[in-house]
């Protein structure tokens, strides 16, 4: 009969949640890009990539397979709603014409669950997702205006940008620029 460690010396011996942070970041930054470029070329020989839904469910998927892989307390969200300060939300109000209220979606949320009494889960990582037949940047700037609100009024810890298009520049300006973060 084995004996498990008490659930706090367990959760002592887990990586700081600075730490854990940063790998979550690096793999967003790194692998997932990958990842998402291969999902791409698989669905691209079915023809099957068609919408911004079809992104989600990729990041998604390659997102929980990551945190589950570490088995920590972090937890994937989908279409998140965020409640910003009121300067905040005067700010993303301009971006989008007086609409959205005093609540904002992200298409692709991470938070980290704190095990400290009182203390609400933390924001960790949000995701905007865009799909397009091509590339535009008409749209592009509000959402990245967007999450850098959002990361300015500490909601989010990092902000991310993945802006999938078809029919556009050659597949290695695609990489370059298809993951982009948003400063701290």
């Amino acid at each position: 009969k084995s004996k498990k460690k008490p659930a706090s010396t367990r959760r002592a011996s887990r990586k700081t949640g600075r730490e854990l942070q940063e790998e979550i970041v690096d793999f967003v930054k790194h692998k997932l890009k990958k990842s998402i470029i291969e999902d791409v070329k698989d669905y691209k020989n079915l023809n099957c990539m068609s919408s911004e839904g079809d992104l989600r469910s990729s990041v998604t998927y390659h997102i929980r397979n990551f945190l589950d892989k570490k088995k920590n307390d972090s937890r994937l969200h989908t279409a998140f709603w965020l409640y910003p300060s009121k300067i905040a939300i005067k700010r993303l109000a301009k971006l989008s014409g007086g609409k959205g209220g005093n609540k904002h979606e992200v298409d692709v949320a991470v938070s980290q669950l704190s095990f400290e009494q009182g203390k609400a889960p933390s924001r960790v990582i949000g995701i905007e997702l865009k799909e397009g037949v091509k590339r535009a940047d008409d749209y592009v700037p509000d959402d990245v205006k967007k999450l850098s609100i959002l990361v300015e009024d500490g909601i989010l810890k990092y902000g991310f940008f993945i802006y999938l298009y078809k029919n556009g520049p050659k597949e290695a300006d695609k990489e370059a620029t298809m993951v982009q973060e948003i400063s701290e």
